[in-house]
């Protein structure tokens, strides 16, 4: 449980922050999770044509969502499990024993 608000409480503090500006957060995340300036790039380059910033701002959204989604399902205990399947002996109703 703890670890559900924990995720809920990260999630929380980074969608704060991207609203408040998400370039600073976009740029914050690429100093931390990468070196030097290797994630910098032209407009003009492809990569930047086919995922402009809107793409990430979306995808950013999305994420965050399913992770608080998934850390209050953590927090609150949701537990998965599958139902016990109940295998009848009884031949069907129709009568073709198939």
């Amino acid at each position: 449980q703890r670890g559900g608000w924990l995720t809920v409480s990260f999630v929380g503090f980074s969608a704060l922050f991207g609203a408040l500006s998400f370039s600073q957060f976009f740029v914050a995340f690429h100093r931390l999770f990468f070196e030097g300036n290797s994630w910098l790039f032209y407009y003009s380059d492809t990569l930047i044509r086919l995922f402009p910033i809107r793409f990430w701002q979306d995808a950013f959204l999305a994420a965050g969502i399913f992770l608080l989604v998934a850390g209050l399902g953590l927090a609150y205990g949701l537990k998965l499990q599958p139902q016990p399947r109940v295998l009848s002996k009884e031949p069907p109703a129709n009568g073709s024993g198939v």
